[in-house]
């Protein structure tokens, strides 16, 4: 299996990581009868799966840039491959460690033996623990699977919430029914972001330094996901619910931001969140920002309005938000969703 970079360009849309990785199934004449496998079933031969994974690199600095964000990006701590056959018994369950998936130079080579000939479902699981999950003991899978965050304990999450050697980002993909046949077989999988990001640039437009020590975010973080993208519409599972979040507290000097912005200068925030469908047929747009300073307060406004092309947050994507502070009781609001290229849309000033 080859996992390598690539960026697949979409009107408006910037999938900021996929990875693709190709399976290499080869037989070969032997048997599967190895009292360590007791859940394999009987086969004419067993295959073996290829595995060369590209490690990205993992280093941090303090004055983050875009390098050092796509490094945590890209990270992989862990990437867990299931193979279920076609009546969902479990064929095959092994994970990789960050060490291993670093080994040689930052790719490393496995085999995966004992797979029967005939039709399976490969399911792939990058960095479960992000979400909480542990699937060393795992029943069925299934490409419609959900998983339920009520408290939002996971995501979401800023990026310097996310400093920790051993945090990454949940990624995830399914293939199912690959028909295992004797000689070679290849099957593509494309290795995909759970979450989409949102990154928030506060433009000073002052010519004194500002200190936004508030941020907040209307009712559009969800509590829930499937764990593999859907092929429907809408990649958000029945039973979700959406809840508003805000960050730091002018009013309470201990919980204060203290994101310090000289004049005519800019600050970054990265949020990363769950794909988002709060917007509804007839309803105001819940997608929302608004930031409070020792001097002023900047309630929400909305970045996704009805004249805007957008109306949800995908998986696998980055919104960037461009908020211009030019008044002490006003700012603009720009975002663009994007695909490796750019595609801005304004949206209209504060009142």
């Amino acid at each position: 299996m080859n996992i390598n970079l690539h960026s697949d360009k979409k009107f408006t849309v910037r999938p900021f990581l996929t990875l693709c990785a190709t399976v290499l199934l080869t037989l070969a004449a032997a048997s599967c009868d190895s009292p360590s496998e007791p859940l394999l079933p009987s086969a004419e031969g067993t295959a073996s799966l290829s595995l060369r994974i590209e490690a990205p690199a993992t280093t941090r600095v303090e004055n983050v840039t875009d390098e050092e964000y796509a490094a945590f990006e890209n990270r992989i701590r862990t990437l867990r491959v299931l193979v279920f056959s076609e009546n969902g018994s479990i064929l095959k369950n092994e994970t990789f460690t960050a060490e291993e998936l670093a080994a040689t130079s930052g790719s490393y080579t496995h085999t995966v033996n004992g797979l029967p000939v005939g039709k399976v479902n490969i399911y792939l699981v990058a960095n479960e623990g992000s979400i909480g999950q542990n699937y060393s003991n795992a029943g069925n899978f299934a490409p419609d699977m959900v998983i339920t965050d009520d408290s939002r304990t996971h995501f979401p999450k800023r990026y310097s919430q996310l400093d920790n050697t051993d945090d990454a980002l949940p990624m995830s993909a399914y293939q199912g029914e690959v028909d295992i046949q004797t000689g070679e077989n290849t099957a593509s999988l494309s290795l995909i972001r759970c979450v989409a990001k949102l990154r928030i640039e506060m433009v000073n437009e002052l010519t004194r330094p500002i200190t936004v020590n508030e941020m907040s975010f209307g009712t559009f973080m969800a509590d829930r996901f499937y764990l593999f993208p859907q092929t429907t519409p809408s990649d958000v599972p029945d039973g979700i619910t959406y809840d508003d979040i805000q960050y730091g507290s002018q009013d309470d000097t201990s919980q204060h931001l203290g994101i310090e912005i000289e004049g005519g200068a800019t600050r970054v925030l990265v949020l990363y969140i769950y794909p988002s469908y709060a917007w509804t047929s007839g309803t105001d747009s819940p997608y929302t920002i608004g930031f409070r300073t020792p001097n002023a307060t900047y309630d929400r406004n909305q970045f996704f309005t009805g004249s805007n092309p957008l109306s949800y947050i995908a998986r696998n994507t980055e919104v960037t938000i461009r908020a211009l502070l030019h008044t002490d009781s006003n700012f603009t609001l720009d975002f663009a969703v994007e695909g490796w290229g750019t595609a801005t849309i304004n949206v209209p000033s504060f009142d």
